[in-house]
């Protein structure tokens, strides 16, 4: 871990502390919601293209797709490039966990009666410790040690 994400999250647990003391546990209103949203959306993301790659055989051959929000080419960069693959999933994730988890906050919110400094806080703190794990994800080792897709791995297995 580089020593500037130590410190962000340092700087997280800090401010955690602090809303806690400050707001109660309505300081963690966005906070959850903006992780589950942000797994979920990674999550589903990184399945449908894992099945999406193994079902296109000779993916990996096909040079690089034009259209950039196509799925075959988040399918091509799956398994051409997973280090690109997965900052660009970070990014879809990211913001639209945080566009539909602000929806959702503040309904959340505004159903509980919080005052809007408590609201504001537990927004900038969800959306602060999201980015954290987000940026994270995107840059880990995980990506670049992953072994390129074969899709000829299953007909091999099952020809023996």
């Amino acid at each position: 871990m580089s020593k500037r994400w130590l410190a962000a999250l340092f700087v997280a647990i800090f401010s955690v502390i602090i809303a806690y003391l400050m707001y109660g546990l309505y300081a963690f209103v966005f906070l959850p919601i903006f992780l589950l949203l942000f797994l979920v959306m990674f999550g589903a993301q990184a399945f449908g293209n894992s099945l999406q790659a193994d079902s296109i055989s000779g993916l990996e051959k096909l040079p690089e797709p034009d259209f950039f929000f196509s799925r075959v080419y988040m399918a091509w960069l799956y398994v051409n490039d997973r280090e690109r693959w997965a900052e660009y999933a970070v990014l879809f994730s990211y913001s639209l966990g945080s566009v539909f988890g602000t929806m959702f906050g503040i309904a959340i919110s505004v159903s509980l009666q919080l005052d809007f400094n408590a609201s504001l806080a537990s927004w900038l703190l969800g959306m602060f410790i999201s980015s954290l794990i987000a940026i994270r994800v995107a840059t880990s080792k995980h990506w670049a040690k992953t072994e390129e897709h074969d899709s000829n791995r299953h007909v091999d297995q099952q020809a023996e």
